[in-house]
């Protein structure tokens, strides 16, 4: 008897793990997320990443400029700035396709 309960309390717990897994909220990760986690293996706080990861995230983090360093991503929201460089990106979005499509001879 006690091996038969070993036997379904495995199966029951195998099966209340898959159903807690697939419950789970999808993983979210934003510009900052990115570059901490560049910098942690950059630094050599991943002790997964090889010599060459390191390499690899360090020149990713050095042709961010700016935007790859601790105190750009700590700075206090700007919500106007952001808001106008969002536009601006946009706009260089919207010439660069105007200018594709002209390229391609589409109207």
């Amino acid at each position: 008897t006690s091996r038969q309960l070993e036997q379904w309390l495995e199966k029951v717990s195998a099966a209340i793990e898959r159903q807690a897994a697939s419950e789970q909220a999808p993983p979210r990760a934003d510009f900052p997320d990115y570059v901490r986690a560049l910098q942690r293996i950059a630094l050599g706080q991943d002790a997964t990443a090889t010599a060459r990861d390191r390499l690899a995230a360090l020149k990713e983090l050095l042709g961010l400029e700016a935007k790859g360093t601790t105190s750009y991503l700590e700075r206090p929201a700007q919500p106007e700035l952001t808001e106008r460089a969002h536009a601006i990106r946009e706009a260089h979005e919207r010439q660069r396709l105007a200018k594709r499509e002209r390229e391609l001879g589409i109207d």
